[in-house]
């Protein structure tokens, strides 16, 4: 099922975490630690991205706020698969970079918080326009 190829996914994303820690524990410096990370993290991101649109309206997965749980509709059009597949993407080839660990942060700060106000403001939108305010 989509739910378990989803487990799999953060299971293998677990697994390259751990995989990180040990090699970098047996071989200090050997690895740019943090670009894996990111890179990893992206992965993640666009795999999440990927299901997003394929699971209904539920309180373990997606974008969750009272906006998007109280309204069917609101929850269907503020899925923000693609938007998290492409910064998923913009993460891991960051990731990729030669960018040294300073140097991630803040792009990488910038993608966060991008996959997070956008989907949530725009899903305040659609219930506004759902539910006015009385009187207006």
């Amino acid at each position: 099922s989509r739910y378990n190829l989803l487990a799999g996914g953060v299971n293998l994303f677990l697994l390259m975490m751990t995989g990180l820690i040990i090699a970098e524990s047996l071989r200090p410096g050997s690895l740019r630690v943090e670009n894996l990370v990111f890179a990893a993290i992206g992965l993640l991101f666009a795999m999440m991205g990927n299901f997003m649109p394929k699971a209904g309206s539920n309180f373990a997965f997606g974008i969750r706020n009272m906006w998007t749980l109280s309204s069917e509709t609101v929850w269907k059009r503020t899925i923000a698969g693609k938007l998290w597949f492409a910064g998923g993407l913009v993460l891991f080839l960051l990731g990729l970079s030669p960018l040294g660990k300073m140097a991630l942060y803040a792009p990488a700060v910038a993608i966060f918080l991008v996959l997070e106000l956008v989907p949530t403001a725009y899903s305040f939108l659609l219930w506004r326009q759902e539910n006015p305010s009385p009187g207006h």
